[in-house]
């Protein structure tokens, strides 16, 4: 009927949204509790790993230098991250009683100002990342949104395409010199090679190979090693008359260019494959005592053959075309990328993923950003990476609000132990007349409200 269509817009902020208590401040304070609480776990676990890597990498020893530059990051950014969610939870309440009720863009309106708030508690150097990465979620969101609608319709195998493309534009980018951001150019460097990179970018007297420096030298692979004597020489031997045949003047690999490229695929296969394994036994871990049978299962699962054969392939691929352009046309061009990274990217087909190939167009769409501000084409905007990720989050919190069904599973999840799961309580069922589905995730639910709070619901006749 007309009057309960509109009972989420008069509705109250414990009829509606903190349904677990009828106090505006005790709901924050119960945010806030849960927040601070997961924020410093995740990121005590984040920062370790990545300051134990950092030292590992650089050979340098534990110091109280080093752990207190570990407590302060973990503090600083559990601090953003619960302030974040602890704000748009304030801000929806402040929101309702400012208006005097709620509007369809509740969520994104009262999400804004505190997001702008939240980031600039965090590091400078991290701001960027987290909005890129809430851009890569917004984007995922608005396009599941539009379909739904109708808007748009699905390309066969469209994440495949989508990952070529942006492919591309990123080696075009590279090989052009000075157009990526480092963390971009040292994630290719991993993925195909010190010898693609741009002169400028190598670093000297490293091959992506294991060849040696003196031709004709019989060195045994170490996985040999454990072979018999006369099928570690066949072996050896193969493998240096590989490394011996041709290669193009342009070339800046050591060996050859049919071994260079087997052993780009070789080494990307075994690290994806060890990769998705390494993931695949940690879930099975949990279940490993009851089911002793889920360990072996997740050692040789499907997805690990799968990761492996997509980084497998799209080094290979990208470095045996880059060097047949380099024979053919019989000299180097940024056009060589821009080929050699489209059909490299086809190899995404073995590990189709959404969210892997909107991160990369996302990272695209960064790079070209940014050097076309370099070129002053556009302008530089002061505090961009600020508003760009109170304006991708907002997105995605409104979502979250209407529509938390075409938010990504594991966001979801991230953004219900974040509060406590108390994101999950808010009453959607008041916001399925607005035709989002907003419901979706939880058909039956409906809070156990105090009927002296809730004077909206009982004047419709739902409590």
């Amino acid at each position: 009927m007309a009057a309960s269509s509109k009972l989420w817009e008069r509705a109250t902020c414990y009829e509606l949204g903190h349904v677990w208590t009828p106090s505006c401040l005790a709901s924050t304070l119960s945010i806030a509790n849960a927040s601070v609480k997961y924020s410093f776990k995740l990121y005590a676990a984040f920062y370790l790993i990545s300051h134990t890597y950092g030292r590992l990498r650089k050979k340098q020893r534990l110091s109280w230098s080093r752990v207190l530059s570990y407590l302060g990051d973990v503090l600083q950014s559990t601090s953003f991250l619960s302030s974040n969610v602890t704000l748009v939870i304030a801000a929806f309440c402040v929101f309702r009683h400012i208006c005097g009720g709620f509007y369809t863009g509740f969520g994104f309106l009262s999400s804004f100002p505190a997001c702008c708030i939240a980031i600039l508690t965090e590091r400078k150097s991290r701001r960027g990342m987290l909005a890129l990465y809430t851009t890569n979620l917004a984007m995922e969101v608005l396009f599941n949104m539009c379909k739904q609608r109708g808007f748009v319709s699905p390309i066969k195998n469209g994440e495949v395409l989508l990952f070529a493309a942006a492919s591309a534009i990123i080696f075009f980018l590279l090989r052009k010199g000075n157009c990526l951001t480092k963390d971009a150019k040292s994630a290719l460097k991993l993925l195909v090679g010190n010898s693609e990179m741009p002169a400028s970018e190598q670093e000297s007297n490293q091959d992506t190979g294991p060849s040696s420096s003196h031709p004709g030298q019989q060195d045994s692979p170490s996985f040999t090693q454990f072979l018999p004597k006369m099928l570690q020489t066949t072996i050896t031997n193969f493998i240096n008359r590989l490394k011996d045949l041709s290669k193009h003047s342009l070339c800046l690999h050591e060996s050859s260019c049919l071994y260079y490229s087997l052993e780009a695929f070789l080494r990307r296969f075994f690290l994806g494959y060890t990769i998705q394994g390494f993931i695949n036994v940690l879930r099975a871990l949990s279940s490993a005592f009851s089911n002793p049978g889920e360990i072996p299962r997740a050692l040789y699962h499907k997805d690990n053959f799968s990761l492996g054969l997509f980084l497998g392939f799209y080094s290979g691929l990208f470095r045996s075309i880059s060097c047949l352009l380099r024979r053919l046309r019989n000299k180097d061009n940024p056009i060589h990328g821009l080929l050699a990274g489209f059909i490299a990217g086809l190899s995404a087909m073995f590990y189709r993923s959404k969210t892997l190939s909107l991160y990369l167009t996302s990272k695209a769409a960064e790079n070209v950003f940014f050097k076309l501000q370099d070129l002053k084409y556009l302008p530089i905007i002061p505090h961009g990476d600020v508003l760009l990720y109170a304006l991708t989050t907002s997105v995605v919190l409104q979502a979250a609000v209407f529509e938390p069904h075409q938010i990504r599973p594991a966001y979801w999840k991230f953004l219900c132990g974040l509060t406590g799961n108390k994101f999950a309580l808010m009453n959607r069922k008041l916001l399925d007349v607005s035709g989002t589905q907003a419901s979706k995730l939880y058909p039956d639910y409906w809070p156990q409200y105090d009927t002296r709070f809730t004077p909206n619901l009982q004047a419709a006749g739902l409590v």
